[in-house]
């Protein structure tokens, strides 16, 4: 969970600068550019949740 929250503080603060370094990077719009920031951390948080916080639930609710 950690990263997750890093990764979204960074993005938030530091939006424009990351913007502007990936958009010369990729050649993409500023609105593509958000997009995929969004479906980034939107897939990270479901991979958070199904490797680690599920296994740690169902370990919790068998002992």
């Amino acid at each position: 969970m950690g990263m997750l929250m890093f990764a979204s503080v960074l993005l938030i603060v530091l939006g424009r600068p990351i913007k502007r370094i990936h958009a010369r990077m990729f050649d993409l719009p500023d609105e593509d550019l958000s997009r995929a920031y969004f479906q980034y951390l939107a897939q990270y948080k479901i991979a958070i949740f199904v490797f680690n916080l599920a296994p740690y639930v169902a370990l919790r609710l068998a002992a």
